[in-house]
């Protein structure tokens, strides 16, 4: 869950990115939004990596220039996309955790070493 709202929410985002297969179960669905309130959300030039827009159809959102690879499900009926590049991922792998498990080292290079410093 990138996004998570117990009431009303309004975001904006830029240049950002939203990833799927991080965080306590890596390999389980990843939903870019839930909220359980009304939900206003801006999306500008970010991208959009293996996980589901599934719950943005209910809400108001508008993605402009975005990315969204290996989407977990189709783009959506709801949200708006202007001048976005959409994949989804190939069904017979969409619920392979192995595939969709993501190596944190990756992203983040050195990532346990700079904590220790602190």
């Amino acid at each position: 869950m990138a996004f998570y709202s117990s009431g009303g929410a309004a975001l904006s985002a830029a240049g950002c990115r939203f990833e799927g297969g991080y965080g306590r179960a890596p390999q389980s669905y990843a939903n870019l939004v839930q909220s359980h309130g009304p939900c206003l959300a801006r999306f500008d030039q970010c991208v959009f990596d293996r996980l589901s827009l599934s719950d943005a159809a209910t809400r108001a959102v508008v993605f402009t220039g975005c990315t969204m690879n290996e989407l977990l499900d189709p783009a959506p009926r709801g949200p708006t996309f202007t001048n976005c590049r959409i994949t989804v991922i190939d069904q017979a792998k969409k619920w392979d955790g192995e595939l969709r498990r993501r190596d944190l080292n990756t992203l983040f290079p050195q990532w346990r070493e700079r904590l220790q410093r602190r």
